[in-house]
């Protein structure tokens, strides 16, 4: 079973590393197709270039996903750790990924040019301890892992 028909059946929650828990969640997005919320109603020739979009959603190649998730896991994990380990890391999406994701999805292999491959609006916060993400614009932070209790630093 390869790294991304594994992180299809599990969530962000069982991941055993918080980068690992973020890259599963932005593999599944890119997977499964991003939400696109700017917060304001579009203007009408907006609405039918989305109702396109929504109908070309970019289908990567499974070993591609896998190295990106691998390839963003590995990074923010490198990337929270030492003596600011306390302020974690954040990045996200505007309409275009911010220099973060980008170089991990050119890594990867599946970078492409255009707002329709990421979900606008999009922001993550990368902690040891904590993953949390607000998906589109005006949503609500949510907790999508916690270090388990149980586990040693």
């Amino acid at each position: 079973m390869t790294n991304t028909e594994t992180s299809k059946k599990l969530s962000p929650q069982e991941a055993n590393t918080p980068g690992e828990a973020a890259a599963r969640w932005w593999t599944s997005v890119l997977r499964d197709g991003p939400k696109f919320d700017n917060g304001a109603e579009l203007p009408p020739i907006m609405q039918v270039v989305m109702s396109l979009s929504e109908d070309y959603r970019p289908e990567y190649p499974d070993d591609s996903l896998s190295r990106f998730e691998a390839i963003l896991a590995h990074k923010l994990d490198q990337s929270i750790g030492g003596d600011y380990a306390s302020y974690g890391i954040s990045f996200g999406v505007d309409y275009h990924p911010d220099a973060f994701l980008e170089e991990c999805a050119r890594q990867a292999g599946i970078f492409r040019e255009g707002v329709t491959e990421w979900p606008w609006k999009t922001h993550m916060w990368v902690k040891p301890d904590e993953v949390s993400v607000r998906y589109g614009y005006g949503a609500e932070r949510e907790v999508i892992w916690k270090k388990r209790q149980d586990e040693n630093s």
